[in-house]
This record gives structure tokens, sequence and C-alpha cells, in this order.
């Protein structure tokens, strides 16, 4: 399975496991192709059959606000309609640059809230090299800067489980919610084991009036986006273990190492490559941030107060 084919598999997913749940759903993905997901809308016509057999229509955008605008745009049916579905969950895609042209409609929808059943996942292509694009992107900032909280995938084997935590958060705190794609991910291939796909999700936070409203005022989207939903964030990164410690824990810890994302692995082929097959007998920790921001501060200073120095490994900036 290749990344864009595992963002298929978790629209799948997705749908069926709203089933099962007796939750009445329907999917919309939408977006605008680029490097390193311009296949995806290749893969996604490829699939068609399977995905409105599972209640999901693709459509292709103009541009990547146009798409933003669409799934927002599913997220408002119980607001003015009596619809016969439960809600709509969302996919939007695009590169790095398509982030920046479709802020405008994502601050809007992640001010304005999502639906209880609906639930908006923001899929972007990072080239942070400049491998493929005219820009070396680096998606982190604009995220934080909209207020969007997001996944950074280790590997594709990350992909549909952490989509599937970003669909229940999604729904969960009423935001949007972002997954960082980079070229590495999104090219390569590998074996999935399906039984492992679907990770255990306890979704049963209270975190008040969190979802779309009818004409809220600007001041009211701004209070719950900030007060209610990102807190909402918080505790359901906390209750998930989503960032944690990778292997056991060593006697006397020397070096503890933070890493984010991908480089999880790269820093695990660096130890190799110096000999060292068990970090925890050289006295090193090694902790897996999966899920950047907003984070979770405690689990940071439980992990690095164990260890003489402490080194954070990130991509970029």
């Amino acid at each position: 399975m290749t990344g864009t084919q595992a963002l298929v598999r978790l629209l799948l997913e997705q749908a069926r496991l709203d089933r099962e749940q007796g939750i009445n759903s329907r999917g919309l993905v939408s977006g605008y192709p680029g490097s390193p997901l311009g296949g995806l809308d290749l893969e996604l016509n490829r699939n068609l059959d399977l995905l409105e057999k599972d209640g999901m229509t693709f459509q292709p955008a103009i541009n990547e606000e146009l798409a933003a605008t669409a799934i927002w745009g599913s997220q408002h049916i119980h607001l003015y309609d009596q619809p016969e579905i439960d809600g709509v969950f969302g996919l939007w895609y695009g590169k790095g640059p398509g982030l920046d042209r479709a802020l405008d409609a994502i601050r809007h929808a992640n001010m304005g809230g999502v639906a209880k059943y609906g639930g908006m996942v923001l899929a972007v292509g990072d080239d942070a090299t400049g491998k493929s694009s005219t820009l070396a992107y680096q998606s982190e900032q604009t995220f934080i800067a909209a207020g969007v909280p997001f996944f950074y995938p280790r590997s594709i084997h990350d992909i549909i489980p952490m989509g599937l935590q970003a669909f229940a958060l999604s729904r969960l705190a009423g935001c949007c919610v972002g997954m960082k794609i980079v070229v590495d991910t999104a090219d390569a291939s590998s074996i999935i084991d399906l039984d492992q796909i679907r990770p255990k999700i306890t979704a049963n936070d209270e975190s008040g009036p969190v979802h779309i409203g009818r004409h809220d005022p600007a001041l009211v989207r701004e209070d719950r986006l900030f007060n209610l939903r990102l807190p909402a964030v918080r505790r359901f990164q906390k209750a998930q273990n989503i960032n944690s410690i990778i292997g056991s824990k060593p006697a006397i810890g020397k070096l503890g190492i933070m890493t984010v994302g991908k480089t999880t692995y790269e820093v695990n082929d660096a130890l190799a490559s110096l000999g060292i097959d068990d970090p925890a007998k050289a006295g090193i920790g090694l902790f897996s941030i999966v899920m950047p921001w907003p984070i979770d501060p405690a689990s940071l200073v439980d992990f690095a107060k164990y260890y003489d120095e402490v080194m954070v490994v990130e991509e970029k900036r």
C-alpha cells in the first residue's frame, strides 16, 4: 500500500466504522492535486466504485480554497435543513502552498466549528526539501497560526490509525484537524497489517458547545476555539497516549531524545549505525511526538526530568 492508497483506505474505514457504530454518515473528499499528494485524485478515481458504495462523494476542486469551502459547507446541513443522515465527514487535500491559499476558508471552519457527526480533516502534502515543488514547504507554522491541531504520521503505517483518530478528535472537539504527510511517506509503499489499523478510541469528553452553531458572533467563535476546543484536544491527546515513550526506560537516564514525526525512524537508524541497537542499555530514552501542536506539556516534563540531557530532533524550524 502506498501513502495515497492509505488515505483512500482511511475514508473507507471511517465510513465502515460509522456504520458499525450506528452513525448514518456520508463522506465528502475534495482538494487540488499537488506533490507529494499529486496522485491522490487518480487513486480516488480508481476506487470510485468502492467509495460510492460506502456513501462517499469525490469532488475534485478548481482550487484548494473552493475545496475547503465545500467541505465546511457540508458541516452546516443540520443548521438549515432536516437531512435524513446524521452528518458528513470531509477530507480536504492539497500541497503545502495550497494550505496557504485555502486559509480563509479553513480559518472560518476552525473558528465556526464542525458538526458532531461530521468532522473535517486536512491532509497536507509537505515537500520540505523542494524535491518536486517550487517551494520547500513546512506546514506546521501555518497550522498553528490558524489554530488547527495536527498529526504528523511517522510512516505509511500511521496514516490510517491517525486519520481515524483525527476524525474522532474533530468530532469531539468541534475543530478541523490536520495531517502533515511528507514526501517520504506519500511516495513510499509498505505492507500494512489491516488487523492493526483501527486504534481504540475512547472519546467521551464533555467539552461544552464546541460544534458548529447558527450565526455565532465572531468573538464567541474565537472564545470557543481557544477556551473549549483546544483544551479538549489536549485532553484527547493525553487520554489516547498519542505522544509516547518508545521502547523501555533506561536504568540510568543519560540522554533523552524527543523525535517529531518521521524523525523517529531516522534517529533509530542513526543509533543503529553507531552500533546502539538497544538505546536503553546505553542510557538513552526515546519519546515520539506525532501530534506536535497543541502539545500536553506535562508529558514532555515527565519524560525530560529523568535525563541529564534532552535533545529534540525535528524537521527544519
